[in-house]
């Protein structure tokens, strides 16, 4: 499903002459379907492992 997701937004981008071409957004939910992994689940394994708990280092780690 997620590469039919993927090729639709490619289509996309060809035939509206020039748009961004957004499949980069699919690109975690290819990984969570490859995994079996969710970014939360991710998260929560840094919060108890790596990270001892310490929820400052989301801010530090994951600032934009």
């Amino acid at each position: 499903m997620v590469s039919i997701a993927k090729q639709g937004l490619k289509n996309r981008a060809c035939f509206s002459g020039g748009m961004v071409d957004e499949r980069g957004y699919i690109s975690e939910l290819e990984d969570i379907a490859d995994s079996g992994v969710t970014s939360a689940e991710r998260l929560l394994d840094l919060y108890h492992g790596e990270w001892k708990g310490d929820l400052s280092r989301l801010y530090r780690d994951f600032a934009y």
